[in-house]
């Protein structure tokens, strides 16, 4: 299912956010290094494939389901640009 797809990319991505944040305020964590580590091997391939399967339902879905999945993968977002550009002069 897409969704347990898109769980396991989100939790990954947290799991390595959160063990970079450990290195980069004390780059001697070694118990945090060593989780990264591990993290990488273990967990990355099966990673790699459950957002190879949410990009191609993205892409083989119908449109209107992939800007849903894309938030489900990224959070929300917002596509409308927030001062939209304005073609022209004033009179």
């Amino acid at each position: 299912m897409v969704q347990d797809d898109v769980s396991a990319v989100r939790e990954f991505t947290s799991q390595v956010r959160a063990l970079c944040a450990q290195l980069m305020a004390n780059p001697f964590n070694t118990p945090a290094a060593e989780e990264l580590l591990d993290l990488l091997l273990e967990d990355a391939p099966a990673t790699d494939l459950a957002l190879e399967r949410v990009l191609q339902a993205v892409i083989d879905g119908p449109a209107s389901n992939s800007a849903p999945l894309l938030d489900m993968l990224v959070g929300r977002c917002s596509y409308a640009a927030p001062n939209p550009l304005v073609v022209g002069t004033a009179a």
